[in-house]
Order: C-alpha cells, then structure tokens, then sequence
C-alpha cells in the first residue's frame, strides 16, 4: 500500500488549530500532544475498528490504530459494526503515532476521531466493543484504562460474562457434532452461568454406548479438535461421571489447565470466559467406546439463533 502523509490539506491553518482544540477539549486529548490531525471522508465502514476513506486526495483502508474490535462475522462483531457505524458518520479526524504507521496487514493505522471530537477508539472500547491494543503507543494507557474499567463492569458484548454481570450459554450434545462424527443414540445438555470469577453449570446425559470416563470443556470452534481447558467430571478435582444423569458444579481459575499449546494458560479464568464468549469452546463427554468424545456440543449464549447442528439428536 502506497504512504501518504499526513496533512491538513484543504484547510487552513486557523482551521486545522481549531480542528485540534475541538478534540483536545471534547476526546480527551492531553493539552500537550502536539501531533497534527487530519481530516478524512468516510466512504464505507468495513468492520468494527476499520474504515475506506478519501485522504489526501487518496482513498484507502486504514484500522484504529488503539482499538481491535472482532470481525463481523465473529461473536460480537455485528455489534462492533453497527457501532462503528454511527460514530463515524461522514467525516472523521485522523491522528497517526510514527511508531505504528501500519497493521500486519498494511492497512494504515490511525487513532479516528468522530466529528464531534469524540475518540471513536475510546468510545468502543469503553462500550465493550472492542479491546484496547498497541498500548505502547501514544493513547495506549488511556485505552487500556478504558478496557480495564468497561471488563471490570462487564460491559457490553465482550465483557458480559466478566464483570457484575453474567452470560449463560447452552449446548445440545450429539454424537453427530464430534469430529469426525458419531452414530450413537446417546445425547445430553450443557447450560452455564459465567460470572466475573467463576461459571456454574449443569451437564446432563443418557444412552451412552460406552462407559462413560471423563466430561470436558475444550477450546474449540465448530468441526474442529481442540485441547482441555477444565473438568466437568472424572478428573482434575471434579466428581466422577455418572453413566447418565446430571452433573453441576463450579469451574474457578485453579480448574483451568489450559490447553497451553492454543494460548490458555493454567489459571487463566478470563480466558477460558472470553473464548465461551466467543462460541469458541464446547463441551465433550468422553467413553470407553469412543475415548476421543462420544457426544460434543458447541457452548453458545442462550439467546444466539439456533445452528442447524444444535437441532439434530
């Protein structure tokens, strides 16, 4: 992607000084920051943290450059767009850190400003929109304030199940949703309630055709193996499982174990919630006959649209 540098083409220097007070007074921008903005036309707005715009007489993509918000076909990502959408408007400001002209990507990076003034980075990461990334860079401690405060209220769709409120989230097991899948009769249910610091739930099962060993939660999207993060029963502190009925407990950080190799370190609480929150975990009943899993389920929030694999038994 060709550079461009930024100016305050097109408006005079009365204007673009102007430009800059109206954001240090309304976005929060430190008296003494003396870097330049400049002003863009927004064209479309692609994601949650991206934007194609006209620049400099350019038009090209550019991300935030403090701000990562999901993709939108990801968990919380048509949020994250929608959002994203109104803050921008038609007209943004840009502000550019030198350390961090571009995203591995290329697209060029960019602290965004709405037209009001308002930092549009700040505004979806305090909304629980977005995390707070590159906090090295010129706003990167105020943005991971930002975040630290918005998942310490359990705000917004990212942060729902790690503050003072809670996510519940269901899965329906079958024997055809393993990978690869199963023919068996056998069949069950997952519901949790995750909390800031820990998830209550319930796992409920019947017909088997092995003897059941061992029930887990795993990191893992859909049609994909994934490693252990915590017990549900037959190991690792947890009771042993039933060969059918129901089993509650409580899942806490000293009961995550990982897995290491996929980025989740033993404790790690936070983790293991955000990647439930994500639809990106399921959970897994374990037998003699089929030891990798006889019955699995995708966890997903309790109010997500039913997927077609969540209606077979």
């Amino acid at each position: 992607m060709k550079r461009w540098r930024r100016q305050a083409t097109g408006m005079g220097a009365a204007v673009a000084a102007a430009a800059m007070a109206l954001v240090a007074a309304v976005a929060g921008t430190p008296s003494g920051a003396t870097a330049a903005l400049t002003e863009a036309i927004v064209n479309r707005v692609l994601t949650g943290d991206g934007l194609d715009v006209h620049v400099n007489g350019q038009r090209t993509a550019i991300r935030y450059l403090g701000a990562e918000a999901p993709f939108p076909a990801q968990p919380c990502g048509p949020e994250a767009l929608a959002r994203n959408r109104e803050l921008a408007g038609r007209r943004v400001m840009l502000e550019e850190d030198p350390r961090y002209p571009y995203d591995p990507d290329g697209a060029r990076l960019f602290y965004v400003y709405a037209a009001d003034g308002q930092s549009i980075d700040a505004a979806l990461i305090r909304e629980g929109l977005a995390r707070a990334v590159r906090t090295a860079a010129a706003r990167g401690g105020e943005l991971a304030a930002a975040e630290a405060e918005a998942k310490a209220a359990g705000r917004g769709c990212l942060w729902a199940g790690t503050g003072g409120g809670r996510t519940t989230v269901v899965a329906r097991l079958t024997g055809f949703q393993e990978t690869p899948s199963i023919s068996t009769r056998a069949h069950g249910r997952f519901r949790a309630d995750i909390h800031r610091d820990r998830i209550d739930f319930e796992l409920g099962y019947d017909g088997l055709e092995g003897r059941v060993t061992v029930a887990h939660v795993h990191l893992g999207r859909r049609h994909s193996a994934g490693g252990v993060s915590a017990f549900l029963c037959g190991g690792g502190g947890a009771p042993a499982c039933p060969q059918s009925g129901t089993v509650r407990g409580t899942i806490v950080a000293a009961d995550v174990i990982g897995p290491a190799d996929q980025g989740i370190g033993p404790g790690e609480f936070r983790e293991v919630a955000r990647a439930i929150g994500a639809a990106a975990t399921y959970a897994n009943v374990h037998s003699s006959l089929f030891p990798a899993g006889e019955i699995r389920g995708q966890l997903v929030r309790a109010d997500a649209p039913l997927d077609p694999d969540d209606a077979t038994e």
